[in-house]
């Protein structure tokens, strides 16, 4: 169902290199950007390693075997996949306006194949989540070092009017540097000066990461930052613990438990 290795987008401008991993939404690939380098002496052509992500809902699509291109089964599939299709370039096109040192950063966002692809930096490293997998519970001062860098990368999209909504160990990657990078808007909301709701998308949640709010189609119909904080707050619980905390929404009667 995936692009072969080798295949070439946007007229050769992008080749893909491999898959590093797929989701009922999307394949993401390994892939090179084809580019120039421009100095003082002159210009030089050069590769730079990227990441492409693939819109591809699979439980209503496949790929056409000579073409490549992406077809949907039926007139009811095709509804949600434009539906999503949007949510997808809406996704790239906030990124795209938020570059800080801790959000993975877009290049562009462009349709081919009868899909949508977002290409943007690749990070070299694992997220959160591996990392705990792989090595159990974190360090404490490991654990405040990423939730501050993350708290910074949120304040900034907080001061544009933008909610992220999916905070959580597997969408914060940490890179060969050892720096934090917050990813994956696919469900964030942009709001107004007047901090009324400007876009929507489907009701996500993650279960033990999302706030109270988020179980309420109304919950986040007006911009505050509680939401996101809330998740941030869940994620250095997980990290710190190795358990996911209670739901948000059963708190009430189910008492998170102490570390």
């Amino acid at each position: 169902m995936n692009l072969p290795n080798g295949h070439v987008l946007q007229n050769g401008k992008y080749r893909i290199t491999h898959v590093i991993g797929q989701g009922g939404f999307g394949i993401t690939y390994k892939g090179v950007w084809y580019t120039e380098v421009k100095g003082s002496l002159g210009t030089v052509q050069t590769e730079v390693p990227i990441c492409i992500k693939e819109y591809f809902f699979k439980d209503y699509c496949y790929r056409e075997a000579e073409s490549f291109a992406v077809k949907v089964h039926s007139e009811t599939g095709r509804v949600l996949f434009d539906k999503f299709k949007e949510k997808l370039i809406k996704e790239a096109k906030i990124l795209s306006e938020v570059h800080h040192p801790h959000i993975v950063n877009v290049l562009e966002v462009f349709e081919e194949n009868d899909t949508a692809y977002i290409a943007m930096e690749y990070i070299s490293g694992c997220s959160l989540k591996y990392m705990m997998d792989r090595e159990g519970v974190l360090p404490e001062a490991k654990v405040l070092r990423y939730v501050r860098q993350i708290g910074e990368a949120l304040q900034f999209v907080h001061e544009k009017n933008i909610l992220h909504l999916d905070i959580k160990p597997s969408n914060i990657l940490i890179d060969s540097s050892g720096k934090a990078r917050l990813i994956d808007f696919g469900v964030s909301k942009r709001y107004d000066i007047e901090q009324q709701e400007t876009s929507t998308t489907m009701l996500t949640l993650s279960k033990g990461f999302a706030s109270i709010e988020q179980y309420d189609n109304e919950g986040t119909q007006s911009f505050s930052p509680c939401p996101d904080i809330y998740s941030l707050g869940a994620t250095m619980y997980n990290l710190l613990t190795g358990k996911i905390p209670t739901e948000s929404i059963l708190r009430a009667t189910r008492p998170l438990q102490n570390p």
